[in-house]
């Protein structure tokens, strides 16, 4: 099961994305963990660079592992570029989640 965690601050602002494990299905395994990973990483990556180069301001932290990535952005004060980034990755998770409901749960709080 691919977990996907979306928390949000009092104002419903999204401040911290999750994602861990693994499909743990045979129809697609492969294709459908590539997926959200990819989708994870580029988000990741590009708040990365973002926070490398000084764009978002704030603290913003990064992790990495073996199924996971988790990215929190608490405290980016340029969080309207953060969330042109952010949107189209929830939108693709939700589309996945609608093609393999067994295979990924999404929790939003």
């Amino acid at each position: 099961m691919i977990e996907i965690k979306i928390r949000k601050d009092k104002t419903e602002r999204r401040i911290a994305v999750e994602a861990k494990g693994h499909a743990e299905t045979a129809q697609g395994q492969s294709l459908l963990c590539a997926a959200i990973s990819s989708q994870m990483l580029g988000f990741s990556k590009a708040v990365a660079a973002m926070e490398k180069n000084k764009i978002l301001g704030g603290t913003i932290r990064v992790d990495y592992g073996d199924g996971v990535v988790d990215v929190k952005l608490a405290t980016a004060k340029d969080y309207k570029r953060v969330e042109r980034y952010l949107t189209p990755v929830e939108a693709a998770i939700d589309a996945y989640v609608g093609a393999f409901p067994d295979s990924i749960r999404v929790e939003r709080f």
